[in-house]
């Protein structure tokens, strides 16, 4: 984690005016060491200093800051920030698409320095800090993951190379004395400046990540015993044994050399069934054998042609996407980066290879993408042809004269279908997931939301000190109904209580409540007990809190009215 009393270092591209600019609030609230760049190529032109974390507004004078975010991604790993206009559901899905972590609005920075600062530290965090124990700390050697910086570094590391002090966000620069970056055998050559001592660094980039793993050997390669050969035989089992990445050696023929452990379990059911039927349950059954022993004969035909390139020409593959078919015909999809495997002569014997199953995160994505597409299309139709013909009926009802057949009647049905396409409307707009979102004060937007009902002689208080992380819109169209609700079926003079609560917060009210019996049914599309109420204002409110991954439910208030209980929150 990003130690708290550091100053997060932060670049800031944006033509700031010197009088209205927020630097000062960040860097004295927000524990911040701000760098301004007025301009996105003067961002890329300071890339060369040490940045945590980069900020980006939508308005720059030279490009659009969805330019310029592709563009500094290109040349740093360091997560991007963008900034801009409050109005951010499409802005929120382009600085995704450019590559950014997070969209906020400019406001954030400029009246919430603290907040924003805390956010920026969040993602620090996330980026830099491994989920769970590492297969790493087994490793007897350094072992480090980082880019420029590190992000993670295993207990022999801090202590060979900062006496058991903490590495995490330390330049991976400072740390070495690099004596030979093309060393014949495919290693570095290096030293410790805090010892002095020789050591050879040998490094691996990791699929789907921009990380690379670098293992840091004490001696130089080639100039230890037969004890020293064996240890570092050692290290590489240890490795093979405990990475849960499917890792393996090849020699220039294809054949498998080494593999991990993980590389049969990385398969559906734990196992490599080949064409003919055949099983591979272990490392051992699969040590010999070729791709063609393996996979499909496309699938090998592919592999084999990138090996024979990177024996060849000795350029590495990074992060390609391959794709081959289960026994039971299902789609695999495998994300692969490959590179030379040299041997102590300097030659290249050969590949070594990692492969990843995504297979899970591309269904969710092409999932994802389909039901975008579904929703897009419905509500389509219903701005332009459902829409459309409803004005149409409504004209020619009211053309009609009163005395010719059910006018009255029929009118109210053409009101009554406008008011169900308008929730439909509603609930495909407030029912997709969120995206975009932002740290929200729950108070302000309850106030606000209260401030905007005509509620005679009713009040509302409200007790939240927490701040959350959610797409403010949505949050703001939730108390939209629940204070509606309580308006409508309490009476004019109703108490409104909203209160935050362990894992998030309830909106109750004095009102007549609803019978135990009946309370399973109130978040049903047309149930009501209002005569004239098609009964959508629950629904709509339930699914916009299942698009923010939270839960509705309601139960008995103190005061014997409803209590609705929104649960399932993360406080910042």
């Amino acid at each position: 984690m990003v130690d708290g009393a550091v100053p997060l270092r932060v670049l800031y591209v944006d033509g700031l005016d010197e009088g209205v600019s927020p630097v000062p609030g960040l860097e004295r609230e927000g524990g911040l060491d701000v760098t301004v760049a007025p301009t996105a190529s003067d961002g890329r032109d300071l890339l060369d200093g040490e940045f945590d974390c980069l900020v980006c507004d939508t308005e720059l004078p030279e490009e659009s800051g969805f330019e310029c975010c592709r563009r500094l991604r290109e040349h740093t790993s360091a997560p991007v920030v963008i900034v801009g206009p409050d109005q951010k559901g499409e802005l929120a899905d382009r600085a995704l698409d450019a590559g950014a972590v997070d969209y906020m609005p400019r406001a954030v920075p400029a009246e919430s320095p603290e907040l924003f600062g805390a956010r920026l530290r969040r993602i620090v965090d996330e980026v830099v800090d491994p989920v769970g124990p590492s297969p790493l700390d087994v490793l007897p050697v350094p072992a480090l993951l980082g880019d420029d910086r590190v992000h993670y570094a295993n207990e022999a590391a801090r202590t060979a190379l900062a006496s058991g002090d903490e590495l995490v966000g330390r330049p991976v620069a400072d740390l070495f004395d690099v004596e030979d970056a093309s060393a014949e055998d495919g290693a570095t050559r290096a030293r410790l400046p805090r010892t002095g001592d020789d050591v050879t660094l040998r490094q691996v980039s990791l699929p789907d990540s921009s990380l690379t793993l670098t293992v840091v050997f004490e001696e130089p390669v080639g100039s230890g015993d037969d004890e020293d050969l064996r240890q570092r035989a050692q290290m590489l089992d240890s490795i093979l044994e405990q990475i849960p990445l499917a890792v393996y050696f090849k020699d220039r023929d294809g054949r498998h050399v080494a593999v991990s452990d993980y590389l049969p379990r990385m398969n559906p059911n734990g196992k490599i069934v080949n064409p003919e039927g055949k099983v591979h349950h272990t490392t051992d059954d699969i040590v010999g054998k070729t791709d063609f022993d393996l996979y499909p004969s496309e699938l090998a035909e592919e592999t084999i042609e990138d090996e024979q390139e990177i024996v060849e020409t000795g350029e590495p593959v990074i992060n390609k996407t391959e794709y081959t078919y289960t026994p039971e015909q299902e789609l695999m999809r495998l994300s692969t980066s490959k590179a030379p495997w040299y041997g102590p002569d300097g030659e290249i014997h050969g590949i070594v290879g990692i492969t990843a199953n995504i297979t899970d995160a591309k269904r969710y994505e092409d999932t994802v993408d389909y039901q975008r597409n579904v929703l897009g299309l419905m509500q389509a139709v219903l701005d332009e042809p459902v829409t459309g013909s409803i004005e149409e009926v409504r004209r020619i009802v009211d053309e009609l004269p009163a005395d010719e057949g059910p006018v009255p009647e029929l009118s109210s049905t053409v009101r009554e279908v406008q008011d169900h396409v308008a929730v439909v409307d509603t609930l495909l707009q407030e029912g997709q997931q969120q995206l975009g979102t932002e740290l929200v004060d729950i108070e302000q937007l309850a106030r606000a939301a209260w401030e905007r009902l005509d509620t005679d002689d009713a009040s509302m208080t409200v007790t939240y000190n927490g701040i959350i992380r959610a797409d403010p819109n949505k949050v703001e169209q939730l108390l939209d109904e629940l204070f509606e609700n309580a308006v409508v079926h309490g009476g004019p003079d109703v108490q409104v209580t909203v209160e935050q609560f362990e894992d998030g917060f309830f909106v109750a009210d004095d009102g007549p409540g609803i019978p135990p019996g009946e309370r399973r049914h109130v978040f049903e599309y047309g149930y009501t007990t209002v005569d004239d109420a098609i009964g959508s204002g629950l629904t709509i409110a339930q699914i916009i809190a299942s698009s923010l991954d939270w839960e509705l439910s309601v139960v008995e208030s103190a005061g014997g009215g409803c209590r609705f209980e929104v649960t399932g929150i993360t406080f910042e």
